[in-house]
């Protein structure tokens, strides 16, 4: 893990999900990162980007830029809990998995970040 960059993995599309041992992870440290990138991105946003549902029209989409690249990060992290738990084959090392990311989940609600705790449940 050490050699992935979070920030980089959950705000980019292209990031391969094999680099990431979940097992492996500190979950308050992992929590801390999604906080701080969640954050960062929430800061980015500027209430006018707010306005008429902007980011749901594919003509207005570029007035809402901050927001849809917000939205796209809690997909792409949705898709990636969801690949790391499929990755393994065996039933046993999923269900370990889905432990972890509940535990994770649960470090995300004591750091009140709710968006990054939805994305992974």
């Amino acid at each position: 893990f050490q050699n992935v960059d979070l920030l980089q993995f959950v705000t980019e599309e292209n990031t391969s999900f094999s680099a990431v041992r979940v097992l492996d992870l500190d979950l308050m440290f992992v929590a801390q990162q999604l906080t701080l990138i969640d954050h960062q991105m929430l800061t980015w946003i500027k209430p006018f980007e707010l306005l008429n549902n902007n980011w749901s029209s594919s003509r207005r989409r570029f007035k809402s830029d901050n927001v849809v690249r917000f939205i796209g990060r809690f997909n792409r992290l949705t898709a990636w809990v969801s690949t790391v738990i499929l990755w393994n084959s065996s039933l046993v090392e999923r269900a370990k998995c889905v432990a972890k990311f509940v535990r994770l989940a649960h470090e995300l609600f004591k750091l009140n970040n709710y968006n990054s705790l939805f994305s992974i449940l």
